[in-house]
């Protein structure tokens, strides 16, 4: 298979679409349904394990029948992506069913979310996740529907799965929601080069033991992609850059042991 540079997921769907023998309308559409949740343009390269186990926990909020054919379609792209991707990181083994987790207590509540200082890229991939969790209401509202046709409702399991997953779903919407109606987003104009780091910076660091080099854009916690170079500003290395300048040297604890860099470029 001819590999694109970079592989991105709308070429990866292509080609499994392609590859796979009598694609069926399931399939057809949950890799749409990938593609509008991560994006088109995206990089087969850039997700990571963390954000495949997000989706599928989504997923697993549809009911065991509904949940279990959609994981079988996800499980089988990504084992097409890790052995035609070439991919450092294997994201096949983390296409998962996981149980939902247990709704707060009433009485506790949240703590208030800080202000999100989102980049442009990053506010637009939140805007793509709300509009399919968006299509997802309008699915499980059909579910419900159906499983209400059971006038039996004492002991309609699909009912009650449905309503469940109508709840989770509303819940990720309105935190998304709320994340975007208190987000700044930073423009070009605002994340201009600046002779120090500052929170959405690209930096590039020099490992002085090693003499390797890596570059990191410091964003918000919601934005974080560590396969992508994006970390978040509040993380140990994020901590450690800021305030500093090209020049500088920094030192980040790991398991193992102190990390020295130097900054070479800030962009």
């Amino acid at each position: 298979m001819v590999q694109q540079n970079p592989f991105t997921l709308d070429f990866a769907v292509s080609s499994f679409l392609q590859n796979i023998s009598n694609p069926g309308p399931d399939a057809q559409q949950e890799v749409n349904n990938l593609l509008r949740w991560f994006g088109r343009e995206a990089p087969v390269s850039g997700l990571t394990p963390r954000d495949i186990e997000e989706y599928c926990a989504l997923v697993g909020t549809n009911g065991e029948d509904t949940a279990s054919r959609r994981i079988k379609v996800i499980r089988q792209f990504f084992t097409f992506a890790d052995e035609n991707a070439e991919l450092s990181v294997k994201l096949a083994p983390h296409v998962k069913l996981r149980r939902a987790s247990r709704p707060q207590r009433r009485g506790v509540k949240k703590q208030p979310r800080e202000h999100a200082r989102l980049t442009p890229e990053g506010h637009a991939r939140m805007r793509e996740r709300l509009a399919v969790l968006q299509e997802e209401m309008v699915l499980v509202a059909d579910d419900i529907k159906r499983a209400a046709a059971d006038k039996d409702v004492r002991e309609n399991a699909p009912l009650e799965a449905a309503r469940q997953h109508q709840g989770q779903v509303m819940a990720q919407i309105r935190e998304i929601e709320s994340t975007l109606d208190n987000a700044e987003v930073m423009s070009e104009l605002t994340r201009v080069a600046s002779a120090r780091v500052r929170h959405g910076s690209r930096v590039t660091l020099r490992e002085l033991a090693t003499e390797r080099e890596i570059a990191y854009q410091l964003v918000d916690p919601t934005e974080v992609n560590p396969l992508g170079g994006r970390i978040s500003s509040s993380s140990p290395v994020g901590r450690a850059l800021m305030e500093h300048m090209v020049g500088d040297e920094i030192s980040v604890t790991s398991p193992r042991g102190a990390i020295k860099y130097r900054i070479v470029l800030i962009a």
